[in-house]
């Protein structure tokens, strides 16, 4: 009885996971995510790149594991983060209940490979503004809490020039607070209350 409830166990663990390859062609790359995944849960563990259909680096994502209902074409954002006119990837990290969280790499066009740059991985649900080389980063918190983050991209570093912060205080109240990069220093330059609607 033992052999058969063992046997039975390690055949539903067999078909609990599988794998499977989401292919993504984006301005000449193609990028083959290998994702294993359960009923309930998900990780991406190889991207496998090329360009222009020569083999151009294999990359092990750090940890990450994300609902397995995710459609596959949310996991892999490519996009240019630094505004170097080249496409950056990222992919999901993990879905916590106030951000989702990312895992970014920066294409050096020089060495032709993507490297692994964890300063990017803060930003959530960002805005780019191209003209200013600006990025504007919001998370939502627990009850409408809002903080928003606006970094200057320069020599690829992100520079933190913003941060907006708001905070539920009691009910039908909303705390502020405003800070700017001013002469290299960061200050607060506005905060007050103001009303939170349901």
């Amino acid at each position: 009885m033992k052999r058969i409830l063992f046997a039975f166990l390690l055949l539903a663990s067999f078909n609990s996971f599988s794998q499977e390859i989401i292919n993504v062609v984006n301005s000449g790359f193609t990028f083959d995510l290998t994702k294993i995944k359960n009923l309930e849960v998900s990780k991406i563990s190889r991207i496998d790149i090329y360009k222009k259909d020569v083999f151009l680096q294999t990359i092990i994502p750090d940890d990450n594991s994300f609902f397995s209902i995710i459609n596959n074409q949310s996991i892999l954002e490519v996009k240019d983060l630094n505004f170097d006119n080249h496409i950056d990837i990222r992919i999901i990290k993990s879905i916590p209940f106030d951000k989702i969280s990312y895992l970014s790499w920066i294409y050096n066009h020089e060495k032709e490979t993507f490297e692994r740059n964890k300063e990017y991985d803060k930003i959530t649900f960002p805005k780019f503004d191209i003209k200013k080389k600006e990025i504007t980063s919001v998370s939502y918190g627990y009850l409408r809490d809002i903080d928003k983050n606006v970094y200057k991209v320069e020599n690829s570093k992100l520079i933190l020039i913003e941060r907006y912060l708001e905070k539920i205080i009691k009910p039908g109240k909303k705390s502020f607070k405003n800070w700017k990069l001013i002469d290299g220093e960061f200050k607060l330059i506005k905060e007050g209350v103001i009303p939170s609607y349901p």
